[in-house]
């Protein structure tokens, strides 16, 4: 009986303070927004200073209606600068600067967070986001540390999240990485994205098991970039399948990231599409990839002086290359596809784990060397 009186008084104070809004809304609303906003504002600000190491500005925060509010000039930063934060750091640590120029939460069920303590809202909007990422990789990586995967985090969150839809509209992202010998950068830009069913609600699972990944981006500002990623959220080996498609990169355009990390130059070349497709899990990705390329030569660079070509390095590694695989020699046998066979590194991120399945699946192409005949023959010599 106590019960069912707290529960009618909260519905009571629930209808008051909706019926206060309504008649705020026809008398003074907006002047009541104005104030509801700053102090929101001002109160998801302190928030995050006093419970993380970053810093959040918000130029204005409005709210349309009764469900939809509105971030603009959102700024989220590391509270020190790039060269305090890796003195701080023992080990290898991600510096982040992200900003936006809008956000927009629409058609929150207020009722759903009053009532089950869960956000449940329609649809989640980024316009403009930008991510700075930078990591020093000449400090030690931190003693393994396994990183699970994001279904993982949606099947044991405690806290009950609900997005249906999320629109990334010409987004941003730069990741810089320092090495002994230089630092290498690579960017994604124009980046239109939409990520479907994100939700840590074990009834809405149910209904919408797979979370959906859809991704346009230019790689290096020119590389056009095509990504669709499928994960089945209830699964507890953490499967999902990944299929991707790249056109139309001058080999060459790769140096400004592949040269100062792995001391590889590419000298010339054209890779005309690169579409791979892979199923996997949180344990290994396979799957198959086809690359269309021309005159690829490739140059090691000297390990004493970086800007000289180390001659006797380039020679073996061109001696292994192929120099083209070309769609039009198909007839002849001589087009050969690759084969992605990968075992995720689980101390590594799920990006560098998309990355290296992929990577597998390029060497069987552009040398004649099986890397899982390599690998065999490792493990047999440590016998």
């Amino acid at each position: 009986m106590e019960k069912k009186k707290k529960r009618l008084s909260g519905v009571l104070i629930f209808l008051i303070v909706i019926v206060l809004f309504l008649v705020a809304g026809f008398l003074f609303a907006p002047w009541l927004k104005s104030m509801v906003s700053t102090w929101a504002r001002k109160k998801v600000v302190t928030y995050v200073a006093d419970h993380s190491d970053y810093n959040l500005t918000i130029d204005s925060l409005s709210v349309e209606g009764f469900s939809t509010v509105q971030l603009h000039g959102v700024k989220l930063e590391n509270k020190q600068g790039k060269k305090e934060f890796n003195e701080k750091n023992k080990y290898q640590t991600d510096w982040i600067l992200f900003k936006t120029k809008s956000i927009f939460f629409n058609n929150i069920n207020w009722k759903n967070w009053y009532y089950d303590k869960g956000i449940l809202l329609d649809e989640m909007i980024v316009d403009h986001p930008e991510f700075d990422v930078y990591r020093d990789k000449r400090k030690p990586r931190e003693p393994y540390v396994v990183k699970p995967m994001p279904t993982y985090f949606l099947r044991n969150s405690k806290q009950v999240l609900t997005v249906p839809i999320i629109t990334i509209k010409n987004g941003k992202v730069n990741y810089e990485e320092e090495v002994s010998n230089g630092s290498g950068k690579v960017s994604f830009t124009h980046i239109e994205s939409s990520i479907d069913n994100f939700s840590t609600d074990s009834n809405y699972i149910k209904n919408h098991p797979d979370l959906i990944m859809n991704a346009k981006a230019d790689l290096l500002d020119s590389v056009k970039l095509d990504i669709h990623y499928k994960a089945e959220i209830r699964s507890k080996m953490d499967k999902f399948t990944l299929k991707g498609n790249v056109q139309s990169i001058p080999a060459p355009l790769l140096n400004q990231f592949l040269e100062p990390l792995a001391k590889f130059r590419m000298k010339s070349g054209f890779i005309k599409r690169v579409n791979f497709e892979m199923n996997a899990d949180k344990n290994k990705a396979t799957g198959i990839l086809d690359m269309e390329y021309e005159n690829l030569r490739a140059e090691v660079m000297s390990k004493k002086d970086p800007e000289k070509e180390s001659k006797l390095k380039t020679f073996i590694a061109n001696a292994f290359l192929r120099d083209d695989n070309k769609k039009e020699d198909a007839s002849k046998g001589e087009f050969k596809k690759g084969k992605i066979s990968y075992e995720r590194k689980k101390n590594f991120s799920i990006f560098n784990y998309w990355l290296n399945a992929v990577k597998s699946g390029i060497f069987t192409i552009v040398t004649d060397v099986d890397p899982e005949k390599i690998k065999k023959l490792k493990e047999k010599s440590k016998k």
